[in-house]
């Protein structure tokens, strides 16, 4: 009986040694499963970023490619031509009617001036040569020019750093903002603040236009234009909020990384 009751022990010792191991085997058999699955899942998702990072440098390549050539445009051709204009008119006999002379002398001076601060805004490299918060600072002044509009740029005390290709695409990102608060929001006071403190770096636009409840930005095909826009601060290590409420202006702070 002894003898019985002990091979019955290690049978039942072997048998859940042997079921212990097969459980393991199978664990192992699926965690190896689910560790190939993540790993692929990942591949997959570092394919289309990098699609994405892509797409996005060469949408922004041909973007300025084209804001250069019109730069060019506006200089070689456009800015020319009135140049000569202007200066067919001061061939003219002033005696004959000198006040209408005047005018349309000053008013060909005001436009060649304003063509050229265009095509200096459209020219990449003078945004990298003049600076950002220069950069910024002419684009306010060109629309504060018309008569129109109200700007304001507040700066830190010490140099704003923003550089190289961060700081070309956070301009443009500036110019889209006024562009659309000015255009679509109906907004005649526009401010950008630049912040720097402790390495943290931030540029806050606000306006006084019409606002939007910020909510349709969740919604199915709502706000593709701030979605892109956020992608583009992604691609610069930055961040995008947005606060807005309706007939409240809007209020777009873009935080940098430090």
């Amino acid at each position: 009986m002894l003898l019985l009751a002990i091979k019955a022990s290690w049978f039942i010792i072997i048998g859940s040694a042997s079921l212990l191991l097969v459980l393991i085997f199978f664990f192992l058999l699926l965690y190896q499963y689910y560790r190939r699955r993540l790993s692929h899942v990942q591949e997959l998702y570092a394919l289309r970023r990098n699609y994405d990072a892509a797409l996005l440098q060469s949408q922004l390549e041909i973007q300025e490619q084209t804001y250069s050539q019109i730069s060019e445009e506006i200089h070689d051709n456009i800015g020319q031509v009135l140049s000569l204009v202007k200066l067919n008119i001061n061939t003219l006999d002033r005696d004959s009617n000198p006040e209408k002379i005047s005018t349309t002398n000053a008013l060909l001076a005001q436009a060649i001036a304003d063509l050229r601060n265009l095509s200096h805004l459209l020219n990449t490299n003078y945004i990298r040569e003049a600076g950002f918060s220069e950069s910024i600072q002419q684009l306010l002044l060109h629309l504060q020019k018309s008569g129109q509009y109200r700007t304001r740029l507040v700066e830190p005390e010490g140099r704003f750093s923003v550089d190289g290709q961060q700081a070309i695409i956070l301009f443009r990102m500036v110019q889209e903002i006024v562009s659309n608060a000015l255009r679509h929001a109906g907004a005649n006071e526009f401010c950008v603040t630049l912040e720097q403190s402790n390495g943290r770096r931030r540029i806050v636009l606000s306006d006084n236009g019409r606002g939007f409840d910020t909510s349709i930005l969740n919604q199915p095909g709502g706000g593709l234009g701030i979605r892109n826009m956020k992608q583009r601060a992604a691609s610069v290590g930055a961040a995008v909020d947005i606060e807005s409420q309706p007939n409240q202006g809007t209020t777009i702070t873009i935080c940098l990384n430090a």
